[in-house]
């Protein structure tokens, strides 16, 4: 996970008025697709995990250049709990893919709200942090995910 932070990306792209969080979603990943013409635009449920419920916006692999990048797109400020933990999960899951795991994996967050909040920029912090961080799961959440 040392290499996360170098291949976080965040964008804003404003919400339209009256748009649901759905419709933000869907016209994010348009957006995205349309910015990275080299990206080929994969099924977004080739990256989920059996009995994990959360699943990402975007999933675009460039071949060529042995480059995948996932998209997360929120309608809200910047924060960890929302968008930020998800993209962290969804890179974990791609660095340990059989099909995804010798590929370079990049991925960005896209929020309608240029701000961060607390949450968010307290991860930052620990982002640029001298001190080495671990996170421990519990054997039982990854039978079947990690050797």
């Amino acid at each position: 996970m040392k290499s996360f932070p170098q291949h976080l990306t965040r964008t804003h792209i404003p919400a339209n008025r009256l748009e649901k969080a759905s419709d933000y979603e869907k016209r994010v990943i348009e957006i995205m697709h349309y910015q990275f013409p080299e990206h080929q635009r994969l099924d977004k449920n080739e990256l989920k995990i059996e009995k994990v419920q959360s699943a990402l916006d975007g999933l675009f692999l460039n071949r060529a250049k042995r480059e995948l990048l996932i998209i997360e797109a929120k309608m809200k400020k910047r924060d960890f709990a929302e968008g930020t933990a998800q993209i962290v999960q969804y890179y974990a899951q791609a660095r340990n893919h059989p099909i995804f795991q010798d590929l370079l994996v990049k991925t960005c967050l896209v929020t309608a709200h240029d701000e961060s909040t607390e949450a968010y920029n307290v991860w930052q912090e620990l982002l640029i942090s001298k001190k080495e961080m671990k996170i421990v799961v519990d054997s039982s959440n990854a039978k079947g995910v990690a050797a």
